[in-house]
């Protein structure tokens, strides 16, 4: 059996717990929307991975700030994370690929 259920299970080989009194977590919030949390994941993979995104990649100036979502001039409101790089620093410059994100749009269907 794999995923939530609605019960205790004693014997399950993983559980999510709270730190306060160790009970079991059975629905967790994520974006504004609660639901349990096999649900949350396949929401989040489907908005992720259902359509196809934009990709960005060449060289740029390298930006030692924090990991935080970016913009790009010519792509209106979409927002972008870093997919991976190669840091020449010495030069200051990143060979770096960027790839489109969105929040969570799917919500699956309950019973």
């Amino acid at each position: 059996m794999c995923g939530s259920v609605d019960g205790p299970a004693p014997l399950a080989r993983g559980v999510y717990t709270r730190v306060s009194d160790g009970s079991q977590v059975r629905e967790l919030m994520r974006g504004g929307f609660t639901d349990c949390p096999e649900r949350l994941l396949i929401g989040t993979l489907h908005s992720q991975f259902a359509d196809r995104k934009t990709t960005l990649s060449g060289e740029c100036v390298l930006d030692p700030g924090i990991p935080a979502p970016l913009t790009e001039d010519n792509q209106g409101d979409r927002l972008f994370m870093v997919a991976g790089e190669v840091q020449d620093a010495i030069a200051g410059t990143t060979d770096a690929t960027y790839v489109e994100f969105r929040p969570d749009e799917y919500r699956a269907q309950t019973e």
